[in-house]
């Protein structure tokens, strides 16, 4: 018999997990306080599933006018083994680069207000996923 102390969360499960990249987009605007953002969105669906056998899906925003283009650059290295060149990195083409592509993503809980939400800590090359 198991007894729940807490209820889960409906969100996706810690550690690492196999999806695939189904979208990057651009966002840019201000936000509520009247500053200006510029940010790229990657969305990953996981291949592990909610309650109704709804897959995951999980973003990662970059501040393209922070040091966005540095944290996307790594994780696109960490995830593909190579570095974005030049001409990637000035004209990016998601759809071209990793729209359907496998990836396996660390994924992480953290408290946001009173929610839980999960994030994507890190991204691996998809055969890690296969071989976890």
């Amino acid at each position: 018999m198991k007894i729940i102390l807490k209820s889960a969360p409906a969100i996706a499960p810690r550690g690492k997990q196999a999806g695939t990249f189904i979208e990057a987009r651009q966002e840019s605007g201000k936000d509520q306080y009247d500053a200006a953002f510029n940010r790229v969105v990657v969305v990953v669906q996981l291949d592990a599933k909610d309650k109704t056998n709804a897959p995951f899906r999980v973003e990662k925003a970059y501040n393209l006018l922070g040091r966005g283009v540095s944290g996307f650059s790594d994780d696109f290295r960490s995830w593909n083994r190579r570095l974005l060149s030049q001409d990637e990195v000035e004209g990016f083409d998601p759809d071209a680069l990793i729209k359907n592509k496998r990836v396996s993503v660390e994924i992480n809980h953290r408290k946001f207000g009173k929610d839980t939400v999960a994030y994507i800590a890190a991204f691996h090359p998809a055969e890690v996923a296969a071989a976890a």
